[in-house]
């Protein structure tokens, strides 16, 4: 089973087993928006104990799948409606273009100091990302949102400012938006795979100029690109 985290080890425990399962059903809709997540039924589903899903729920609340109810558990947090969708992105596009431009004193500096071996690791990451199928199933689609979520985040990272980075985890952007995927997959894979190639090219000829106009391009037709997913725009679609 696939998931959006990051970092998780290679032999997930038994909280992991939990947080995927309920995510899964979250992103599959098995169970829908304002649904409540019922700690004692996906315990018996699961055949653990209800400690390792409580734990679970915790982190599935953290990254805004689902939101606490006073007293009562957990409900399945809202689809991202159109005006949330545009502010998701606006935060994202504000943060990730500071970090890619660097500090106003030595603008994309960063770039010019990068390791051969770190931008190799984001070609190889992109690469990666190609060979992955990315329609409608959960574990596909997931698997290409978590690496996509990886890449940005090494962006974030080898920018070198820990405060914006913080601060772009604290989005949970990929695991938002990739919720839209639902029963459709990744509709712009091949555009965001060019798009991907073109920002580690830049890295590679350190050209940090050129990486700051490909990372705005990037964002802004992605945000384009995904705002047909919205359900609303589905709807009007679908009548």
């Amino acid at each position: 089973m696939s998931t959006l985290t990051t970092g998780r080890p290679s032999r997930p425990s038994r909280v992991d087993e939990a947080f995927d399962f309920i995510a899964e059903r979250i992103f599959a809709q098995d169970v829908r928006p304002g649904d409540f997540l019922r700690i004692d039924a996906i315990a018996g589903e699961l055949d653990m104990s209800i400690t390792p899903v409580r734990e679970a729920l915790n982190r599935i609340a953290a990254v805004g799948l689902a939101q606490a109810d006073a007293n009562r558990g957990y409900r399945v947090a809202p689809l991202l409606d159109t005006s949330a969708f545009h502010r998701l992105f606006s935060a994202r596009h504000a943060i990730e273009m500071a970090a890619a431009r660097g500090t106003d004193d030595q603008p994309n500096r960063w770039v010019r100091d990068l390791d051969r071996a770190d931008v190799d690791r984001l070609g190889e990451l992109v690469d990666r990302m190609g060979t992955i199928e990315h329609d409608s199933s959960y574990q596909q689609y997931s698997e290409y949102s978590r690496l996509d979520g990886l890449l940005h985040r090494e962006f974030m990272r080898l920018s070198g400012n820990e405060f914006l980075l913080t601060a772009w985890q604290s989005l949970h952007f990929h695991m938002h938006v990739s919720r839209l995927y639902t029963g459709v997959g990744v509709i712009d894979f091949d555009e965001a795979q060019a798009e991907h190639h073109a920002l580690v090219d830049a890295l590679r000829e350190r050209d940090g100029e050129l990486f700051v106009f490909l990372c705005d391009k990037h964002i802004r037709r992605a945000e384009q690109r995904l705002s047909h997913l919205l359900p609303s725009l589905r709807d009007s679609a679908a009548e």
